[in-house]
């Protein structure tokens, strides 16, 4: 019965290393999935062979994912396929549905960003000394309000306030208290002025939530936390978590607290390859270190990948290796593409595009994912001969060609035959982002990896393995990408 469980798993036959995973016993189970190596039809067939050989009941089984794409992706496929009514939730579904008892209502997800922009255009006149060291901070008269209106409307501004909401953002998903910022003793006049302001405006956060009677997303997940050491819970026999790469440090606190509570088994997968969301304080930490939090861990590898060429992932792999930090795997394919990686340099960006189109048109593709570092650089490579909406390119000579545009965040989990990653250049908005983190957000946030542009380096390897076919890397012919640049002397 194991044996045809195994061979028919939404209508595959398991290879032998997901065959591994799906039998194994480990009370603490780490697999790492590597890019397009069946991770889902694993985690259906572990979740088969729990119900219906280990006859563990459905509802004891709980699932975790970090989008509500990826949890309704797995409901749908084990209803369709089997017929299970499994918990699967993300950590915020979940965190509801522990604290459903709770009086409260949940803050927009836009409420940090709400009240910040609400503190810089009134509340901060309760601070006279704040907008004096505002005001001296970027260089104006620190005893003049016109001063401080007129800066308000400059980009610099703007940008200062965005960095200032990402810190805190950061903060929150890590579980760092404000008054962290100002225990510290920090010699930096600068720094302990930013560490102020950072205070303040999450003391002010707070305020305005508790007087809505509102909770935060995050704040929510701490709270969940706990609340599981003295209300009852369901008894959860096993725990399977989705993209555990992706964990911040309260995300996982309250894995660990259901663990404990309900001593269930618990199997996470991920990919440390694919950890794109440090600054929305994903941990790495928790991956790279999961057996130092779980003693007695077990490791299992998902090697063999149906998605990219073995020239594909030997070039990409060694990209990524480069940073001696990220766990070694030795990546498998039966696919075979002479050249994967096509590189395309350009003196004028919307024209190679439009070139570089119209050529793979001729060649006969007819669907083409287009993928940029930020929302907006996919207006360097329009021009006339398309239209563009929501995502959408329409070329309007031969509007049935499919070419849709992705920022490379947004494409993780997506796939295309032809990929195309666009304005790889070595400026401070490109790929690698070349902006550096400021004093303040080194010592605030542990960083375990000190390997220069690790993360971007991460993210240009799941750019790059989004690919079922080839790959084409749009990059300036003046200034190129150093990643393009390192790139080329592997492909040689």
């Amino acid at each position: 019965m194991i044996e045809e469980l195994l061979s028919d798993i939404d209508g595959h036959s398991l290879d032998l290393e997901q065959r591994r995973v799906v039998l194994d016993e480990s009370d603490f189970l780490l697999v790492i999935a590597s890019a397009g190596s069946g991770k889902t039809l694993t985690i259906l067939g572990k979740i088969r062979y729990l119900i219906e050989i280990k006859k563990i009941p459905p509802t004891e089984i709980l699932c975790l994912s970090f989008t509500n794409d990826t949890v309704s992706h797995l409901k749908n496929k084990l209803w369709e396929n089997y017929h299970y009514e499994i918990p699967v939730y993300t950590f915020h579904k979940l965190s509801l549905e522990i604290l459903k008892d709770a009086s409260f209502s949940i803050a927009p997800s836009d409420y940090l960003s709400y009240t910040t922009y609400e503190y810089f255009e009134g509340i901060i006149f309760a601070y006279p000394k704040l907008i004096r060291w505002l005001l001296f901070y970027f260089h104006r008269n620190p005893f003049s309000f016109k001063d401080y209106e007129r800066l308000k409307g400059e980009f610099k501004f703007q940008r200062f306030v965005l960095e200032l909401l990402s810190i805190m953002g950061k903060m929150k998903a890590e579980g760092i208290s404000k008054e962290k910022l100002i225990t510290k003793k920090v010699f930096f006049w600068k720094e302990r002025f930013l560490r102020k302001l950072l205070y303040v405006l999450l003391l002010e956060y707070e305020i305005e939530l508790r007087s809505q009677n509102l909770i935060d997303f995050d704040d929510m997940i701490l709270l969940a936390s706990e609340s599981l050491e003295n209300a009852p819970f369901r008894n959860y026999r096993y725990i399977l978590v989705d993209e555990y790469q992706d964990t911040s440090n309260i995300r996982f606190s309250l894995v660990q607290s259901i663990q404990k509570k309900t001593g269930a088994k618990l199997m996470v997968v991920g990919d440390d390859f694919q950890s794109i969301y440090r600054f929305s304080g994903c941990n790495l930490d928790l991956f790279l270190r999961f057996s130092d939090y779980f003693k007695g861990a077990k490791l299992l590898k998902l090697e063999n990948t149906y998605r990219n060429s073995q020239e594909l992932i030997d070039i990409a792999g060694k990209f990524i290796l480069k940073n001696k930090n990220q766990l070694r795997k030795k990546l498998k394919s039966s696919k075979s593409e002479f050249h994967p990686i096509q590189i395309v340099c350009y003196r004028n960006e919307k024209d190679s595009f439009f070139q570089l189109i119209e050529k793979l048109y001729i060649d006969g593709r007819r669907k083409v994912m287009v993928l940029g570092r930020n929302n907006h650089d996919i207006f360097f490579v329009l021009s006339k001969e398309f239209f563009y909406q929501n995502g959408n390119i329409v070329w309007k000579k031969h509007p049935d060609l499919i070419l849709y545009y992705k920022t490379i965040h947004r494409s993780k989990g997506l796939e295309e035959e032809t990929v195309i990653i666009i304005h790889l250049e070595n400026i401070e908005n490109g790929l690698p982002n070349l902006r550096k983190e400021s004093r303040m957000v080194s010592s605030l946030f542990q960083v375990h990896d000190f390997y220069p542009y690790s993360e971007e380096r991460r993210l240009f390897y799941v750019a790059l393995t989004r690919t079922k076919q080839d790959v084409y890397l749009l990059t300036s012919q003046s200034n190129p990408s150093i990643f393009v640049r390192e790139l080329r002397k592997i492909i040689r």
